[in-house]
């Protein structure tokens, strides 16, 4: 089986993918993430904070 430079590059990718989330008519955002397999719902009155929990949660770390 070859593995070359593409396989490299997967093995050493760090970034976690988080998808969009949509802002609702309240204002705030609200989106989905899988986590092992299961969907987790994620809402928060900015985006900024939406990525900061969606990457937590992904990552399974605890805010406090």
């Amino acid at each position: 089986m070859y593995c070359g430079n593409k396989c490299i590059r997967e093995k050493t990718k760090t970034e976690v993918q988080i998808p969009q989330p949509k802002k609702l008519e309240s204002g705030t955002y609200f989106g989905r993430v899988m986590v092992d397999g299961k969907r987790v719902s994620i809402s928060a009155p900015t985006l900024a904070e939406w990525r900061a929990k969606a990457r937590a949660t992904k990552l399974n770390w605890s805010l406090i």
